[in-house]
Order: structure tokens, then sequence, then C-alpha cells
């Protein structure tokens, strides 16, 4: 509740609307942000530490993803994406098209 209103303030000072509208735009943003999925994808062909930063960039360009975590030590790369916006399927075709094949590890 303290976030909701400490969000609310906040919009309500920089946007300048009414109390209405803000809780109607913050609601939405709540909505969209508690249905989007996280994945880690296995990603062994990273052999040097620029790879995770191609892997990273190839995903982040795509509609819909959120957030992306790489890891060189581990070989992983956690994806955060809307799944109404882009697949699974699309994010390990990105990472095999800039010449990383990758596999889906673990749905978090």
């Amino acid at each position: 509740m303290t976030y909701f209103l400490t969000a609310l303030t906040v919009f309500l000072f920089l946007e300048k609307t009414t109390p209405a509208r803000a809780i109607e735009v913050i609601s939405v943003s709540a909505k969209q942000s508690s249905s989007l999925k996280t994945i880690t994808l296995e990603v062994p062909g990273m052999t040097c530490v620029t790879c995770p930063y191609t892997v990273r960039k190839s995903l982040e360009v795509l509609e819909g993803v959120k957030a992306v975590k790489t890891s060189f030590d581990s070989k992983t790369t956690v994806v955060t994406f809307d799944p109404t916006k882009t697949t699974v399927q699309k994010l390990i075709k990105t990472t095999t098209n800039v010449g990383y094949a990758s596999t889906l590890k673990k749905e978090n």
C-alpha cells in the first residue's frame, strides 16, 4: 500500500494529472509487471568475455523483453519478458542467429 501511495504522489506531481487518471495508469502498470515471465537460457557457446555482451544486446532489442542478465562464468542468460509480445522460441532463435545457440534451462 505504501508503494502505491508513493507512486500515486509522484505521478500526480510529475504528470500534473487527476488522481483518477494517476490510479488508472499505476494500476495498469502493476498488472503488466505481474504478467512478466522470467527464464534462464543455457548458452554454452560463449567462449570469451565479449560473448555475453553480444547475446545480451541481441535480446534487449526484441519487443517485449524487459531485462537481460548474461553470465560468462555460468554460460547462462536470464531474460524477463512479456509473453504476450515474444516467446521462448523467439529468444532462443535470436541468440542462435547471432552465433550462440541456446536452450531453455529453467523457467523461473
